[in-house]
């Protein structure tokens, strides 16, 4: 569940529309038993008067209430958002016990140049993106092997280090992909909370388990909707007006302010992987931040099982191990 004032401002819409159904309700069964058992009309409006002004100021508070929720601010929605994610990893992180008693350091190192775009193509590509004006960035590193690192060093490494802030996590049973997505999910919020920018500059990192993803009946982007309207339940509300006929989920997808982060692809069905992989390179091409997990095998087997056209790669990727 959301926290904060989107949250608040929704249970208290749904308080008023109950208590207005129910007075509504209660008037109109005073004046049914008014007259079925033939009470005089006049008292019974007169003990129905001091209800109208509650009433009333249901009705009022509701539709105020629903008003502000439709003009409310993309980019505010984005920050409940924010602190509803790190709430929630946050709790994660101490039922894992993955700081317990110590800090759990996960270590990586670039992953095999064949499961992966060539660096400097992924150099030259992200260095020619519209606002990039032909500069190339100081803290790109200059090959994958730059990449390696530890712990929360993630961060930077992704948010720094990769110029296409698309990263592959690859590893085998056990060997820490999830602890290491949940400190870049957590670290990417405080980097976004701690901006000088100010935190509405950056997307909000979610974290989307593939495998209740099917690639063949659902699109991406209409999956995403559906899992962050279900577990982030205010994002199931219609968006400001000025988006269109849509929720606060697609609103914010469109809007490129949900940076996905895809866990297990591995976990999606063998006969979907291939499937699943052109479609988030569709969804998701070049220019738009993503990471993406999976074991190493599942994930060799699905390039090597179909043609390897360029984009068919992901880009760039580690592979964790734990010590």
């Amino acid at each position: 569940m959301m926290a904060g004032m989107g949250a608040w401002g929704s249970a208290t819409r749904r308080v008023s529309a109950v208590y207005f159904a129910l007075a509504l309700g209660g008037i109109l069964g005073a004046l049914w038993v008014a007259h079925r058992f033939h009470h005089g009309a006049a008292a019974t409006a007169a003990s129905l008067l001091p209800t109208l002004a509650p009433l009333f100021l249901s009705w009022v508070t509701f539709r105020s209430g629903a008003e502000r929720a439709e003009e409310q601010p993309l980019e505010e929605i984005a920050e409940h958002l924010a602190q509803a994610v790190r709430n929630q990893w946050e709790t994660e992180v101490q039922v894992r016990r993955v700081n317990d008693p110590h800090p759990m350091t996960v270590r990586w190192r670039a992953a095999p140049d064949d499961l992966v775009e060539s660096w400097p193509l992924l150099r030259a590509t992200a260095g020619e993106w519209p606002g990039e004006l032909g500069s190339v960035p100081e803290e790109w590193a200059n090959s994958s092997a730059e990449l390696e690192g530890s712990g929360a060093e993630i961060t930077r490494v992704f948010a720094g280090r990769v110029p296409t802030q698309r990263l592959l996590v690859l590893g085998g049973p056990g060997a820490g992909k999830t602890v290491l997505l949940s400190r870049l999910v957590l670290g990417l919020l405080h980097r976004r909370m701690t901006s000088a920018a100010g935190p509405h500059t950056s997307a909000v990192p979610v974290l989307f388990p593939l495998a209740t993803w099917n690639p063949v009946r659902q699109d991406l982007y209409a999956w995403m909707a559906e899992r962050l309207a279900l577990d982030y339940p205010t994002l199931a509300e219609p968006a400001p007006k000025r988006y269109g006929q849509i929720d606060r989920a697609r609103a914010l997808l469109g809007r490129r302010l949900i940076l996905p982060v895809l866990d297990g692809f591995d976990e999606i069905p063998t006969p979907l992987r291939a499937a699943a992989l052109s479609a988030i390179n569709e969804a998701l091409p070049m220019g738009h931040p993503v990471v993406l997990s999976s074991r190493v095998g599942e994930y060799r087997e699905v390039l090597y099982r179909v043609d390897v056209r360029a984009g068919r790669r992901f880009g760039c990727s580690t592979s964790p191990t734990v010590c």
